[in-house]
């Protein structure tokens, strides 16, 4: 956050610096005239060189959390105190010609610990150049209180051993120069950075698993460089970008000397270990598209990547243990490198066959190669690997797409794709065809109504298998890992018999199939939704969604590797509603409307893989949040109050159930000159 805080803050001093500097020459120039002509008159003050608007809201939040505040700090996070909502500044320069940036936003989100926060900056001198910045910080709490509804055998602890507690970071500034007559310059920086705490185990030959900190951080640059222009009737875009990733990963501890099982009797007194990889990755696009006459468009794109990976990990443990196997203070060191090439083509035509009929054809070849080497320092001894994989892809696509008349279109078409594989560490190399088809179509019959459809199939022959292995006992099988028969489809429409109604229908169904492994995947999904807007300054909405899951496949489970049939079915239901109307009282403005969503899911799962549990297990979850505001809209000063309330509920696991309320006092003022 303090990283690309103070990268915004800069952006943001220039652009106001800008205008203070145009304010600063216009006063300046006001004393010199006022002192060469004192007995004159005094001129009226020039214009303000900008238009500012802007909007500043703040207010004061109440929480309270009655039942599992982890969980809430998972989902919502949202904190009690006093908290700036929004801040804005819009100008507008009154002589764009006369000022140094034409149009400038800036705009801050939600800052300090919010669990979401944005920071926007856009300013353009319209004949030159536009920038655009943009950063959100996200928040990350996981603490699960629970994972099973009752100890079973072997289970000491009932909670999540891996806690995590993490500041997310994306960000984008972008700067685009178009000098008159010259190519258009795009200068481009990316950030992607996590960093926080967190909990995780280590488990030390001989003794036994031990709860240890576990801060980590990764960040990802990126900066690019890239032009777009058009020659000899085609227009051209270059980008060479640079990806550098830095990470690092730590565990530290133990947090408890005894371990998770203390009857084992190990302790364990002190373990560091610090993992350090970089990955610098240069990237190169280009991009074209030519059309030839009016009936014919060709586009042509080639991406070529190489990332290089380079690790270290250092493991230390410099306490005193009880553990048999545990042969002192040591220091291991491990060390791996690797390389991945990426290739990436694609070509593609579209050709005007008749006033009414267009012929798509798409080819797209993709080819990955990958080596790596590792040499750590492991129980018993050091392990020296090198590893390697090839896979390409050729695909060719080709539909049709007609449009008979204005309110009728169609597409269809078929594709076809070739894929061979080769991995060292499973000593394969397999060849795949996928076929299939897509269609599509969009009809208006009347003014009022739109109906819609979409399917698309897929056939992957010879896919990618587990080797088996026939000298275990009982013996294991080869198994494919794919489904190999893909259906998908969706169909609806859209209603609108009165200008203020509008009624929608969608369908929605996936079906998923492989007889190796009697594998079976059904969804279905049914949503209705309607719009009104009966009155002026009156909007509302409201939407129903229905979706059913049934999925088998037969598993095999160790020692014993029987094969058991694997089963989650269930089904979810959600409920969605927003109401706003905007209305007058005592002649002056008000604002009034609510939110809702309310979901439940029932699931169940086959089999259970936690001995002293039942073989069927419920995993029901349900969820109710709905809030309602009022804000009067005065001149001078917007008051406003929300109220929000959310329910909780998750079966069997009883210990993450909470019930939330939130009510939020804001002010809102609004500045024009």
């Amino acid at each position: 956050m303090r990283r690309y805080g103070g990268r915004l803050v800069l952006l943001a001093a220039l652009a106001v610096f800008s205008v203070a500097r145009a304010f600063a020459e216009e006063a300046a120039g006001g004393e010199s005239a006022a002192s060469t002509a004192a007995e004159t008159p005094p001129p009226s003050p020039p214009p303000r060189p900008y238009h500012l608007t802007g909007t500043v809201s703040a207010g004061y939040r109440l929480v309270d959390v009655d039942g599992s505040k982890d969980k809430y700090r998972e989902d919502y996070n949202l904190e009690e105190g006093g908290r700036l909502f929004l801040f804005s500044l819009d100008g507008e320069a009154r002589e764009p010609d006369k000022a140094p940036v034409d149009r400038f936003h800036l705009e801050v989100d939600t800052p300090g610990d919010e669990p979401v926060s944005r920071f926007v900056l856009d300013a353009e001198d319209r004949a030159l150049w536009d920038l655009r910045v943009d950063f959100i910080r996200s928040k990350y709490f996981y603490e699960v209180p629970s994972l099973f509804g009752a100890p079973v055998q072997g289970d000491l602890r009932l909670d999540d051993l891996h806690d995590f507690d993490l500041t997310r970071t994306n960000g984008v500034a972008e700067l685009r120069l178009h000098p008159k007559g010259l190519p258009t310059l795009i200068l481009g920086y990316r950030l992607y950075e996590v960093e926080g705490d967190g909990t995780s185990t280590v488990l030390v030959p001989g003794g036994g698993n031990f709860v240890v900190l576990a801060p980590q951080r990764q960040v990802t640059n990126v900066g690019s460089l890239g032009t777009e222009f058009t020659a000899i009737g085609t227009g051209f875009f270059v980008e060479q970008q640079y990806r550098r990733v830095s990470r690092t990963y730590g565990l530290h501890g133990p947090q408890d000397p005894d371990g998770l099982d203390p009857a084992q009797g190990f302790t364990l007194t002190s373990w560091q270990s610090v993992e350090d990889d970089h990955i610098d990755i240069p990237i190169t696009r280009v991009r074209l598209r030519r059309p030839v006459g009016d009936r014919v468009d060709l586009t042509a794109g080639y991406v070529y990547a190489h990332a290089s990976l380079d690790e270290s990990r250092t493991r230390f443990r410099d306490g005193t243990s009880t553990i048999p196997s545990d042969d002192g203070p040591n220091t291991q060191v491990d060390a791996g490198n690797a390389s991945l090439s990426t290739q990436l083509a694609d070509l593609g035509a579209s050709v005007r066959l008749t006033p009414i009929a267009t012929l798509h054809l798409d080819y797209r070849y993709d080819d990955r190669s990958q080596d790596g080497d590792l040499d750590a320092l492991l129980d018993p001894g050091r392990l020296q690997a090198s590893t390697h994989f090839h896979v390409a892809l050729n695909r060719v696509s080709s539909d049709v797409e007609v449009r008979p008349t204005k309110s009728l279109a169609l597409r269809a078409g078929v594709q076809y794709a070739h894929r061979d594989a080769a991995f060292s560490t499973a000593d394969q190399s397999i060849g795949t065809d996928l076929v299939g088809a897509v269609a599509e179509g969009r009809w208006q019959p009347v003014r009022w109504l739109d109906l819609f459809f979409r399917y698309d199939n897929v056939q992957i022959d010879d896919p990618w298998t587990i080797p088996g292995n026939s000298q275990s006992v009982p013996a294991l099988p080869s198994r494919e890992i794919a489904y190999t028969f893909q259906n998908r489809g969706k169909a609806g429409f859209r209603l609108r018999p009165r200008d203020w109604l509008q009624l929608a229908y969608d369908f929605t169904a996936d079906s998923f199939e492989n007889a190796d492994f009697n594998g079976r995947v059904q969804r279905f999904a049914d949503t209705v939704s309607a719009s009104l807007t009966p009155v002026a300054g009156l909007t509302a909405f409201v939407g129903f969604t229905r979706r059913d899951l049934d999925t088998s496949n037969s598993i095999l489970i160790a020692p014993r590797y029987q094969p058991t049939a694997s089963v989650q079915a269930g089904s979810e239901d959600v409920i969605t509603s927003t109401l706003n109307y905007d209305f007058k009282l005592l002649g002056y403005p008000w604002s009034t409307g609510w939110n809702l969503s309310w979901f439940n899911s029932d699931s169940r799962l086959t089999p259970s893989f936690e001995p002293g549990l039942p073989q069927r297990g419920r995993y029901d979850l349900s969820r109710v949040d709905a809030g309602a505001f009022l804000a009067f809209h005065h001149p001078f000063l917007e008051p406003g109050i929300e109220v929000r309330r959310i329910s909780y509920s998750q079966e069997p696991l009883s210990l993450n159930d909470y019930d939330a309320t939130i009510v939020v006092f804001r002010l809102t003022r609004h500045f024009d000159f």
